[in-house]
């Protein structure tokens, strides 16, 4: 394919259903370097039509990134981008930065394992921001990002949070592996509820009231009553959201939560919903109170599907207490699968998430 660039040379690998005796198939021992897949996206960048551009494991430096913020800027129908595992640190982060604040068509980037920490982070939230403030109606493109096993910390998670906050749309966050500790986790996990409760107070709420007939609320805006339509149902967790920033926070009754199951996939899964739906956070360090952050994340999302908390010194009193958020939240969070590896977990954990 002339639109991608790739190091998928020996595509199609996999275990074959016999061993057999025969002359064993000889496969290539060495990979592009550094030096060839360069050259080539350089004469790849002459046809601006770059779809898909995977430069992962190839030693990059942070001088390299110059080349990839020249491909951002030439291709506007780039949509993947993936760097992982190699050295562009904090310099070229930056540089990548600038591209990606100018441009309009980027879902994924992978920038896992490239001694990232706080200084480039910042530079790259504030260029992805920057991006999708340019977008029309609000909101950017960017659906995926993955910055496992990076040198982030606390600082680095903060600028994250606020590039959610800001609007971002992102649906897909991993973290691994980045040391931002309990309150890392904490300001990530407000900035999704945040987030998604803008988005369910404002045009997104909107457009599937159009639908609607006629509502009943309360001051607050909680809906009283069985209902089959979808826009009450919003209109009931809009009422969370207001109320949220007054002095008392109004739980979603439990007849708005029946009107959600009863509407739950032509609503919150429709096209016209976007929430974070996978958050990687294992091995942060995240602690008693990133594990209480990440129960109320749970306990008020409607979008979540994926979590995951491997190595995060997690026990049966921290477990019994997300399980609880779960079962509260259990007619709008559908989530599909709880990472839990590697963590002090016994059977009563087990029992309570069961």
């Amino acid at each position: 394919n002339n639109n991608n660039i790739n190091n998928n040379s020996n595509k199609g690998f996999g275990f074959p259903a016999m061993i057999s005796m025969t002359q064993p198939k000889e496969y290539p021992t060495s990979r592009p370097s550094r030096e060839s897949v360069l050259q080539r996206l350089s004469e790849a960048l002459l046809r601006r039509s770059l779809a898909q551009i995977d430069l992962s494991q190839r030693g990059l430096q942070p001088s390299d990134a110059r080349l990839v913020k020249m491909a951002l800027s030439q291709n506007a129908n780039l949509t993947v981008l993936k760097l992982g595992y190699n050295n562009l640190g904090d310099a070229g982060v930056a540089t990548l930065a600038a591209g990606i604040a100018s441009h309009k068509s980027l879902n994924l980037l992978d920038l896992g394992f490239n001694n990232i920490s706080d200084h480039g982070i910042r530079a790259l939230a504030s260029g992805m921001q920057e991006a999708a403030c340019k977008q029309r109606g609000g909101g950017g493109t960017l659906q995926t990002l993955y910055l496992a096993g990076n040198l982030i910390g606390e600082d680095g998670a903060l600028a994250i949070a606020d590039f959610i906050r800001s609007g971002s749309g992102l649906q897909k966050l991993y973290m691994t592996g980045n040391r931002i500790g309990g309150e890392g986790v904490k300001a990530i996990t407000e900035a999704i509820l945040e987030e998604e409760i803008s988005r369910l107070g404002s045009g997104e709420e909107q457009d599937i009231a159009m639908e609607a007939d006629t509502t009943t609320s309360t001051g607050f805006g909680m809906q009283l009553g069985e209902t089959d339509n979808p826009a009450e149902s919003m209109n009931g967790y809009h009422g969370f959201a207001k109320n949220r920033q007054g002095s008392n926070v109004e739980s979603i009754t439990s007849a708005s939560s029946t009107a959600v199951t009863q509407k739950k996939n032509h609503s919150y899964n429709d096209s016209k919903f976007r929430g974070m739906q996978e958050l990687f956070l294992g091995g942060t360090g995240m602690g008693p109170v990133g594990c209480q952050a990440v129960a109320r994340l749970l306990e008020k999302s409607c979008s979540l599907r994926v979590i995951s908390l491997p190595n995060c010194d997690i026990g049966d009193e921290e477990v019994i207490m997300l399980a609880a958020s779960i079962k509260a939240n259990k007619e709008r969070l559908l989530v599909e699968s709880i990472q839990l590896s590697f963590n002090r977990i016994t059977h009563k954990g087990l029992e309570a998430l069961s």
